[in-house]
């Protein structure tokens, strides 16, 4: 099925390879040679996945891992602000959406195996790879050929993603929880979510953009903001995940609000698989 879908974008991309040529490189100039070409090489030869650890804060353990999406170009890693745009442009995106799911579910699958240990993956859901018809047809599809518990699947999709068409957002939502994935709203706070819909929104986390994070401890509006959100999750009923903890103080500040888990650079930054698998040999426990 993926490489059928693969295919076909293929054919469309061939069609416009010279226009979109230019506008790669307009872009970023990154690209010295049609998007057409580098698709048609194995996704496995330069995309790749890094994993960043997701931990526990009731008991400091590495709950999980973020993947997220690198290009290997040529021994430089390139990233994801550099070329995803253009895949979404492109619509290309969705193939490429549905490598990442396969390739993240089975790794968590594999780590479980081989370390015997609970462990989810979480994967971003583009807002172009959102609206695809096929959304919840191509998350339940892998769910099935990898064989990964749907609990340790966790969806991260933005506000904007999600409040441009509430209605069927909604009906996507349910099917996805129905089979047992998580979902988690990415980017939280800069967007623009109505409270009345977000009650309405069958999710189970909500994700503190790390622009507020980051400048919590110094800056008493972001502070303001981050413990807002926290109440807010509380009292609907989800779980709160905060990105971009880099420091001991934004760790204990964030601890005493009652945030269910972290990612930062106070962890761990983005690594490929090798290094991920060493991290959790050695990191059951964080602290």
């Amino acid at each position: 099925r993926i490489g059928i879908r693969l295919i076909s974008f293929i054919l469309i991309i061939n069609f416009y390879f010279f226009s979109l040529s230019y506008l790669i490189y307009s872009h970023s100039g990154l690209f010295p040679y049609p998007i057409h070409l580098w698709i048609m090489s194995s996704p496995s030869e330069e995309l790749v996945l890094y994993y960043q650890p997701v931990v526990d804060t009731k008991n400091m353990t590495v709950a999980g891992f973020e993947a997220l999406l690198r290009w290997n170009k040529n021994g430089s890693l390139i990233p994801p602000y550099d070329f995803v745009s253009i895949l979404e442009d492109t619509h290309l995106i969705i193939p490429v959406g549905e490598w990442i799911l396969n390739t993240a579910c089975l790794q968590c699958k594999a780590w479980q195996q081989e370390l015997q240990i609970p462990l989810f993956v979480s994967v971003n859901i583009s807002p172009v790879q959102f609206a695809d018809p096929d959304i919840f047809e191509t998350i339940e599809n892998i769910i099935n050929t990898t064989n990964i518990d749907p609990a340790c699947l966790k969806v991260e999709i933005t506000e904007g993603a999600i409040m441009s068409d509430v209605q069927r957002s909604v009906k996507i939502l349910n099917k996805i929880k129905q089979i047992g994935a998580k979902i988690a709203i990415d980017d939280f706070g800069t967007g623009y979510s109505s409270l009345n819909y977000l009650r309405q929104l069958p999710i189970d986390y909500l994700k503190i953009d790390r622009s507020f994070v980051i400048n919590m401890v110094t800056n008493p509006n972001d502070a303001a903001i981050v413990r807002a959100i926290i109440v807010l999750a509380e009292n609907l009923g989800y779980k709160v995940i905060a990105e971009g903890i880099e420091t001991e103080e934004q760790l204990k500040f964030i601890n005493k609000l009652g945030c269910n888990e972290i990612q930062g650079y106070y962890f761990g930054r983005p690594m490929p698989v090798a290094e991920a698998t060493q991290f959790l040999q050695q990191n059951k426990k964080i602290l």
